[in-house]
Parts: C-alpha cells; sequence; structure tokens
C-alpha cells in the first residue's frame, strides 16, 4: 500500500508530463506485482493447482516400477558357466573394418536370370501337368 501511494508521488518529482508519470507507476507497479507472484511460487512450488503436474502420480508410477524392475531381479538364478570358457584368439583383437573381406563382385546377367527362372517355371509346371493326367487317368474299377 505505501509502494503504490508513495511512488506517483515520487514520479511527479522527477517527471513533468502527468501522463508520463501514470505510465511509469503502472509500469513499475505491474513490475512489483510480477515479482511478489514469482516469489510466491518459488515460496512453494508444488501446490496443488487444477493446471499443475501430477507430481505425486509421477512419483507413485516411478515407484511402483522401480518395485517391479527390483522384483524381477534375481542374479541368483542365472546360469553359471562351468569350467572355463576358452576364446578364440582373433576375439582379442578384432579385424578392422573390411581388413578380412574381399570384394566380392558378380556380374548380372538380366536376359540369363529370365531364362533359368523361365526353365524352372516350365519344369515344374510339366511334373504338375504330368501328375494332374496321372490322377485324371485312375480307373476304380
Amino acid at each position: 500500500l505505501s509502494t503504490s501511494v508513495y511512488l506517483p508521488v515520487l514520479f511527479l518529482t522527477y517527471l513533468k508530463d502527468f501522463w508520463a508519470v501514470v505510465v511509469m507507476n503502472l509500469f513499475t507497479i505491474w513490475c512489483f506485482c510480477a515479482l511478489y507472484e514469482v516469489a510466491r511460487e518459488l515460496e512453494m512450488p508444488f501446490q496443488n493447482a487444477p493446471n499443475d503436474l501430477p507430481l505425486n502420480n509421477f512419483q507413485h508410477q516411478f515407484n511402483e516400477a522401480l518395485i517391479t524392475m527390483y522384483d524381477g531381479f534375481h542374479p541368483d538364478a542365472w546360469w553359471e558357466i562351468e569350467g572355463k570358457v576358452k576364446t578364440p584368439e582373433s576375439v582379442h583383437r578384432l579385424p578392422s573394418f573390411g581388413e578380412n573381406e574381399k570384394p566380392k563382385l558378380k556380374s548380372v546377367n538380366f536376359a540369363e536370370d529370365f531364362n533359368a527362372e523361365a526353365k524352372r517355371g516350365n519344369e515344374s509346371g510339366n511334373v504338375q501337368q504330368e501328375e494332374s493326367k496321372k490322377e485324371k487317368s485312375v480307373n476304380f474299377t
């Protein structure tokens, strides 16, 4: 209250224009109100306002997930490897990229591939036709 009473008088001593005093007074009071709201929020940041995040629910879900993960952790039930595990020497030194690989280039001839597929299709078609002829020629007498 004292700020809103003394502040306009203070501005009148520095500024001669009345409307400039009104604008500066409103701006200053607005800054004080904003500072007050920030202080209120910092004083109690986790209020239960309708538009706040449901932090209690988030914490409860997180706790449930931790309990579930802990219940499934049974290192005593894991398999143990009996004896010593022998690793090949190549594991100790991994090859660099492409060191052991030789380029495998193959020429592609689409006409030959197409003809080979057609021959395979004809052969399987002929076999199916012969089988169907045999089935038709069977006499049940």
